[in-house]
C-alpha cells in the first residue's frame, strides 16, 4: 500500500467518509473534488474533471497507487433527466482513463448497482446483464465498460454501491427526509401503501467497502449493498423509535410511483473475497444517524 491515493470526489457523502478512514488508517491521501470545504484536516484541491488533462496537471509526478473515482454528476431528482449529466459523467471517465492508463495504478470506481434495472433478474448478482434505466445508470455502466476495457493490463475494482446514507446530507435520501421530520416532531409521509422496499447501507460501511478493495487488492465487480430490505412503512417506524418522537406517520393519499420497485442485493461476492461485513445493521445506523444529527443540532 506505499504510495499515495488520491481521491476523486472527496467531500461528498460517500467521499467524506471514505477520505475519513483512509487518513485514519494512515493512508497518504491526496483529494480533489468540484467544489466544497476540506474533510476534516485534509486539503480538498478544487478541479472539474470534465476539464482535458486536470487530473494529470493536478496529481504531476506523484506516485499514486490508488485511484478511488467517487466524482459523479448526481441529479437532485430521477425525474426528468438530460443527456447534459450523462455527458459530464462521461468527460469525466475519459479523464479518469487517460491518468489511469499513464500512471498503471489500481483504480477503484464508485457504480452502482442501479446498473441492474428494475426488471430483474432477481436478485441482483454480479453475472447479471446489466440493463440501466436513465442517464445517472447508464453513465455508471459506461464507466465500467470504459474501465474494464484496460482490465486486462491494469487493476480495476468496481464497486457497485446501493442507497447509501449517513451525514452530512448533500442529495436528501428518504432516510434523511424521515429522520428531519421525526427530529422536528412532524409527520413521516408515506407515498402509496408503504410497502416499497429499499436495501440501505450506513455510509462508514460503503467507506469500508473502499478500504477493503485498496487493501486486498481485489480485481472485479462487487455488489456493496446491506443484503436485506425493508419497507417504507418499517423504516418510518423505526425512524419514529429511535429518535423517541411524537411525529406521526401518516398516508398522502398519493401514488408512489416506484410502489411496485423490487430490490434485492446478492453481497456473497465481496462478503467472500473482499471479506466486506456490514458493521452497522439498519437499526444501528439509524441511531448512529440520529446521534450525528444531534450533534448538528446542539
Amino acid at each position: 500500500m506505499n504510495g499515495k491515493v488520491a481521491i476523486l470526489g472527496a467531500n461528498g457523502l460517500i467521499g467524506g467518509a471514505v477520505t475519513a478512514l483512509f487518513a485514519e488508517k494512515g493512508a497518504d491521501v491526496v483529494c480533489c473534488a468540484k467544489e466544497g470545504a476540506p474533510v476534516g484536516d485534509k486539503e480538498v484541491t478544487l478541479i472539474d474533471l470534465t476539464k482535458t488533462g486536470v487530473l494529470s496537471r493536478w496529481l504531476g509526478k506523484k506516485k499514486v497507487s490508488t485511484i478511488v473515482y467517487l466524482a459523479s454528476a448526481v441529479p437532485s431528482s430521477f425525474e426528468n433527466l438530460s443527456t447534459d449529466l450523462f455527458e459530464m459523467n462521461l468527460k469525466m471517465h475519459g479523464e479518469v482513463l487517460s491518468y489511469w492508463e499513464k500512471a498503471g495504478c489500481h483504480l477503484i470506481f464508485a457504480s452502482s448497482c442501479s446498473v441492474y434495472g428494475h426488471k430483474g433478474p432477481f436478485p441482483w448478482r454480479e453475472e447479471n446483464a446489466p440493463n440501466p434505466e436513465n442517464y445517472y445508470s447508464i453513465s455508471k455502466l459506461a464507466g465500467e465498460l470504459m474501465f474494464d476495457a484496460r482490465s486486462a493490463e491494469l487493476p480495476l475494482t468496481i464497486l457497485r454501491i446501493n442507497a447509501p446514507y449517513g451525514f452530512p446530507v448533500g442529495r436528501k435520501t428518504v432516510v434523511n427526509v424521515f429522520m428531519e421530520s421525526a427530529l422536528d416532531g412532524t409527520d413521516l409521509i408515506l407515498y402509496g401503501t408503504g410497502k416499497r422496499v429499499q436495501d440501505l447501507l450506513h455510509v462508514s460501511d460503503v467507506a469500508a467497502a473502499f478500504w477493503l478493495a485498496h487493501s486486498k487488492k481485489k480485481c472485479g465487480a462487487y455488489n456493496i449493498a446491506s443484503g436485506k430490505t425493508v419497507t417504507m412503512k418499517r423504516l418510518a417506524e423505526m425512524i419514529v423509535d429511535c429518535t423517541h418522537s411524537s411525529s406521526k406517520i401518516v398516508k398522502s393519499g398519493k401514488p408512489d410511483p416506484q410502489e411496485g420497485v423490487k430490490v434485492a442485493v446478492d453481497v456473497s461476492r465481496a462478503r467472500r473475497e473482499l471479506g466486506f461485513r456490514p458493521r452497522y445493521d439498519l437499526a444501528k445506523g439509524l441511531e448512529a444517524l440520529a446521534e450525528e444529527y444531534a450533534k448538528a443540532r446542539a
